[in-house]
């Protein structure tokens, strides 16, 4: 199986509204079993915008990864929440409506921590740095409230051990450690 993998994809702006299946035009995404990407922006047509660096798409987004043929979409990035936190079920929900899969992000931590499973035996967790002096903005989950899985070391032990005994791990980052 070929799986590619993409940074951030914002699908606003010349995107607008425009036809994306040749966005990515190289051939080893073209030609994957299955598309990963980060669309480092919430998929929401509410009305509020945070006050600090925004990015958000509309529900038109929805189109656009199917037109490039997304499988799923890592939603742990600093932009998730630039639409409020009511955006990050917005945005789960708009996914889910066009069979798009998503991981990193939810309602509450214990959604947030859910993987994408490319098939039974590997599973894909989506983590978001936070707390850092570039990254002060940063909604992680709680127990009760939306956001991100935060990328610590030890809630991606927490994930692993949940793991079977015969299933594989991708680790998604966003942010981190860079160079």
């Amino acid at each position: 199986m070929k799986i590619c993998f993409a940074g951030d994809l914002f699908l606003g702006g010349d995107l607008f509204n425009e036809p994306t299946n040749n966005v990515i035009d190289v051939n080893i995404f073209q030609n994957a079993d299955k598309r990963i990407v980060n669309p480092d922006q919430p998929i929401s047509d509410n009305s509020t915008i945070k006050d600090k660096c925004t990015l958000y798409t509309g529900s038109f987004a929805t189109k656009q990864l199917n037109m490039m043929k997304i499988d799923a979409v890592c939603l742990a990035h600093n932009h998730i929440q630039d639409k409020g936190l009511s955006a990050i079920p917005e945005t789960i929900r708009h996914l889910a409506t066009a069979n798009i899969g998503n991981f990193g992000s939810g309602n509450k931590l214990s959604e947030a921590k859910i993987p994408y499973y490319i098939n039974d035996n590997t599973a894909i967790f989506g983590y978001c740095e936070f707390a850092k002096p570039y990254l002060n903005q940063i909604e992680v989950a709680g127990e009760k409230t939306p956001g991100v899985n935060p990328l610590r070391y030890e809630n991606i032990i927490d994930d692993l051990d949940n793991l079977q005994e015969n299933q594989n791990a991708i680790l998604y980052f966003h942010w981190g450690r860079e160079h």
